[in-house]
């Protein structure tokens, strides 16, 4: 497994998020990157996931149980579609805060 840095929005401070993966997705994470938002901009794909004008730029992806958006929504698209009979999942890793 790796840990990569997963940027949700480009103009916004504090939009990074440290998501582990398997190997084999880290090695070739612009590719996954872009065949993850190329697949949500595809209006005819018959998904879950879109884009919510109404956050800006995040995207958001309905699994069934619950609204992920950002790091999540990527993590989730990863973990149900590329990952799918794969014994390694990708997850974001827990926030943690220094004050």
């Amino acid at each position: 497994m790796a840990l990569i840095l997963v940027n949700t929005h480009p103009l916004l401070v504090g939009s990074y998020y440290l998501v582990s993966v398997p190997d084999r997705i880290a090695v070739d994470l612009d590719k996954y990157k872009h065949d993850f938002f190329a697949w949500i901009n595809d209006g005819g794909a018959g998904h879950g996931f879109r884009r919510r004008p109404d956050l800006g730029v995040k995207v958001y992806y309905h699994n069934g149980h619950e609204e992920l958006t950002g790091a999540a929504a990527f993590v989730g698209w990863l973990n149900d579609f590329v990952l799918k009979d794969a014994d390694e999942k990708a997850a974001v890793m827990p926030r943690v805060d220094f004050d």
